[in-house]
């Protein structure tokens, strides 16, 4: 995607191409999107880029796209390392995709746009999701059989265990790790209180800070791609949702062992 000597862009070429659909592919899947996603957007981009034909394979971690070119056929794979969820950046995918296949977005512009969609930072900072994550648990606290008494000792809990998570993320490259710490964080914190004497449903505090731990998103993209044929992508995130309700399952065992004693 260089430009003529005389200012004016160049058409892309056969890996300008792959690079870019390829590019777009692994953005969604990074950012929470579900497989067939990832897979018909970089579909749908090589074949407007005018390939001769063009497949796309997708798992949890990695994309892979091959197409058939005037050049022959080209074969391009990333990595995938890292995984968050961001619905707002596969939205923008999605949009710089739909402007790219209906020709009202150029393969250079289309580029620099998912660039910026892959360096945009998180719309909230942290102290926000930590005030979130403590109201999410305090709420749930609520609605798992708790009072009022209950709703301050759980939104301590919350916001601890969200501390903890982004604390050891940043030490330890494992999620889970980072999970069951946080885990142990949240029963520490439940039991220190309900034994202070605030709150009145030990059960419901514990319940209500671990409910933003669920690993919801993972759970509806494994049934969604199930459902669809990935079998490979389905089973693989069922079982990244399994370990995720082991490691918040063993923190919270641990500490309650641990009081126990």
């Amino acid at each position: 995607m260089d430009a003529t000597p005389h200012g004016i862009p160049s058409p892309p070429s056969s890996d300008d191409i792959l690079d870019l659909c390829l590019f777009a592919g692994a953005l969604v899947l990074k950012n929470g999107g579900e497989t067939y996603r990832a897979e018909e957007t970089m579909v749908r981009m090589a074949m407007a880029s005018g390939v001769q034909e063009a497949h796309g394979f997708a798992t949890p971690t990695g994309v892979f796209l091959s197409c058939v070119t005037a050049e022959g056929v080209k074969t391009r794979v990333q990595r995938i390392a890292a995984r968050t969820v961001d619905l707002s950046k596969v939205a923008a995918v999605n949009e710089i995709s739909r402007c790219y296949v209906d020709g009202r977005m150029t393969a250079a512009e289309a580029f620099r746009q998912l660039k910026r969609v892959e360096t945009a930072p998180f719309p909230y900072g942290d102290g926000l999701a930590h005030l979130a994550a403590g109201a999410t648990s305090a709420s749930f606290a609520l609605l798992f059989g708790g009072s009022w008494p209950d709703f301050g000792p759980a939104f301590a809990a919350g916001l601890v265990a969200n501390v903890a998570l982004k604390l050891v993320e940043r030490l330890f490259a494992m999620r889970f790790v980072a999970e069951a710490v946080a885990a142990f964080f949240s029963a520490l914190t439940t039991v220190l209180a309900f034994a202070a004497g605030w709150g009145a449903d030990r059960d419901a505090i514990l319940i209500g800070a671990l409910m933003p731990f669920v690993p919801g998103v993972a759970l509806t993209n494994a049934v969604r791609d199930v459902m669809a044929g990935d079998l490979v992508s389905g089973l693989a995130r069922g079982a990244e949702a399994a370990l995720t309700a082991l490691a918040v399952a063993a923190g919270v065992a641990l500490l309650l062992g641990l009081v126990a004693e």
